[in-house]
Formats: structure tokens, sequence, C-alpha cells
């Protein structure tokens, strides 16, 4: 802590300026790794709820399963808006619209959703992608930067050795080793995350789809129906 200290105070504004760019970076950047790995696990949970609905029941399903989910299912927020606009649309329109265009207005809607979440979820990544491809550099050039004020400062002196020259050029080495510190644990966590998000936007289409899927099942046999009422 005292050898901390000792280089804060003893280093040149720039260099100074580069560790605190650089402690900031990695505050940034850790603070994006925690929010969405519990933004990540909590929608994990949510589908493996919905996608394990589906695998067990998936020839039995109505619309009212759908509905009775948790709050927080997709399935249910995605049934729920999905009705929502059919209902909207309904209303615009004069004529009573077809099976077809019903489901289309579903599938539309299921998909601007998965976006949205996948969006979502995605927020911060790129900020994430500039810490851990700048701090690196902006490491590089406090090194760049320290060695040359002390070169400059050893040229004043008449005699140089290992002794006076090592300390001033390993303080300066301390910045490219801080940012590395900081883009390491950065370029992995971003490089899981598009991995995790990947993965996590293959489960929301694949309930999307059978959400779709228990619309036109319902939809099929209402035919009749939309005749008597029309």
């Amino acid at each position: 802590m005292i050898q901390l200290l000792d280089l804060v105070t003893s280093t040149s504004p720039v260099i100074l300026a580069v560790f605190i760019v650089l402690i900031f970076m990695s505050i940034l950047s850790w603070s994006i790794v925690f929010l969405k790995t519990f933004q990540s696990a909590r929608l994990y949970v949510r589908l493996r709820r919905d996608k394990r609905l589906f695998s067990n029941q998936a020839e039995h399903l109505l619309l009212g399963d759908l509905l009775d989910q948790p709050p927080r299912s997709c399935v249910r927020i995605m049934t729920r808006g999905a009705i929502l606009t059919v209902k909207h649309k309904k209303k615009l329109q004069k004529t009573l619209p077809d099976q077809e265009s019903m489901t289309a207005w579903v599938r539309t809607h299921c998909m601007e959703w998965v976006e949205a979440t996948i969006n979502s979820l995605g927020a911060g990544l790129p900020l994430l992608a500039i810490c851990a491809s700048t701090a690196p550099l902006l490491g590089l050039f406090g090194t760049v930067w320290g060695i040359m004020r002390s070169f400059h400062a050893y040229a004043e002196l008449k005699s140089t050795t290992l002794a006076t020259v090592g300390p001033g050029i390993a303080d300066a080495l301390s910045t490219t080793a801080f940012g590395l510190v900081v883009a390491i644990p950065a370029t992995l966590a971003y490089n899981t995350f598009l991995v995790l998000l990947n993965n996590r936007q293959k489960d929301l289409e694949y309930c999307a789809k059978h959400v779709v899927q228990t619309f036109e099942d319902e939809l099929q046999p209402n035919t009749s129906m939309k005749s008597s009422q029309s």
C-alpha cells in the first residue's frame, strides 16, 4: 500500500491520468460482468421452465395453459402480448381477419419480443469490448510516456547505472501490467457473454415457435365459429 502511494505521488500527471482511467475501466467492466451474469442466469431459469413445459406437454397445451404460467414466464409474456396484438389488429380492420393473418401477427409480435429481449440482455457488451480493446493500448501509452520521461531525466545525470534506471522503467511498465489486468477479464467475459447471448436467443426462438404453434392449433377449429359471429 505504501509503495502504491509512493508511486502515485511520484509519478507524472499523464501516467496518473492513465491509472485513473484504467481504474474506471476496471470498475465499469466488472459492473457489466456482474449485471449481465445476473440477467443471463435469471433468464436461463425462466427459459428452462418454459422449455420443460413444451417438452412435457407439447401436444396438449392450450392458450389457457400458457397464460397460467408464472408472471415472469417468457411464454406467458409472449402469449399475453400476442393476444393484445390480435385484438388491436382486429379493431383496425373492418373485415374479420383470416387465420393466416392472425398467425402472422402473432409470429411478428413474438419475434419482435425476442429481439427486444436479446437487445436488452446484450446492452453494455459494446462497453465491455471497448474496455477490453482499449485498456492494453492505454497501458502501453503510459509505459512509453514513462520511459521517455525517465530517459530525459537520466540524460541529465553524469553517470547512470541499472540501480538508477531500473525503478523508473519498472514504474512505467506498471501501466501496461495494469492495462492487461483490466483487459484480460473483460475479453474473457465478452466472449463468454456472446456465447450465452446466442444460446438465450435460440431458447427464446424455440419458445416463440411453440407459442405461435399453439395459436395456430387453437385457431383451426374456430374457423366455422368466425363465420357465425360475423
